[in-house]
């Protein structure tokens, strides 16, 4: 129970975070976007421990290293493709406001999902 609360707290906080992001971009604010860059701080560090969190809930603890691992290799996937793709909507839209957009909506149905698939729907 504790991971996934902490895993939802994260997701919650990201949507926030990238919420806040977009509007501080449309309105052209800084401290909105100050504010939007330390909750995606908060939900950065719990990125980090992500891989562990599902893996205490979810594997058999003699295979707990491998799964972490090998889940760890997904994240690190993610973050090497991010500066391209936030780059490419700079260039091809002049603003980051798409894939703030995308990453928010994302992040709503990965929690919709986590629910469903807890029951809590």
């Amino acid at each position: 129970r504790g991971a996934r609360s902490a895993l939802e707290f994260g997701c919650i906080v990201g949507v926030l975070a990238f919420s806040v992001l977009g509007v501080s971009l449309l309105l052209v604010n800084p401290t909105l976007l100050f504010a939007g860059a330390l909750f995606a701080g908060f939900c950065t560090c719990l990125g980090t421990m992500t891989p562990a969190l599902l893996c205490s809930d979810a594997v058999p603890p003699n295979r707990y290293a491998a799964y972490v691992a090998y889940m760890t290799s997904f994240c690190n996937v993610g973050m090497a493709l991010g500066a391209p793709l936030y780059s490419l909507s700079m260039d091809m839209a002049g603003t980051y406001l798409p894939i703030i957009a995308g990453l928010a909506l994302i992040s709503v149905v990965c929690i919709a999902l986590t629910r469903r698939a807890l029951g809590r729907a």
